[in-house]
């Protein structure tokens, strides 16, 4: 029973160096018995430019609700955002969505807001309820998934 531990051990270990880059010795052109190897480690590839991702689209109130009283209430939440009032914005957005509480744009637009706002797990969960509401409409998800990345730090 010992020998067999023994052998899967052995296999496993040897599954799991076999993806490892071996480690390239170097001489220090010290002689002395004392002293430790000294091994280069493989140099990664330089990382890439990330680009940052591009500013969240702003939609026009029309083009989120044909109800007039929406309309109003998203073109005060811009207003107040442009300000930097972020927490009247996020009341104008959420008074738009008591009267259409299934615009899924809407819903991206306060998950939006509360990102800005440093509110993480809300900013997430708000463009998750945006995805559920989408339907097919892949430009939306799309940018909920982004948000939802960037709100988890991914």
């Amino acid at each position: 029973m010992f020998a067999s531990r023994y052998v899967l051990l052995t296999a496993v270990l040897l599954v799991l160096g076999a993806g490892c880059t071996p480690l390239a010795l170097r001489d220090t052109g010290e002689r002395s018995g004392a002293s430790a190897p000294v091994y280069d480690l493989p140099q990664d590839a330089p990382e890439a430019a990330v680009e940052p991702p591009p500013p969240p689209v702003r939609e026009a109130p029309e083009e989120i609700s044909e109800n007039r009283a929406t309309r109003t209430l998203l073109a005060q939440a811009d207003q107040l955002e442009a300000k930097g009032e972020l927490e009247a914005s996020a009341a104008a957005l959420e008074r738009a969505l008591r009267i259409e509480p299934r615009n899924a744009r809407l819903w991206h637009r306060l998950a939006a807001v509360r990102l800005a706002q440093g509110q993480n797990k809300q900013a997430a969960s708000f463009a998750a309820k945006s995805n559920s509401l989408a339907g097919k409409d892949s430009e939306l998800i799309t940018r909920n998934n982004q948000l939802i990345r960037e709100a988890r730090g991914y």
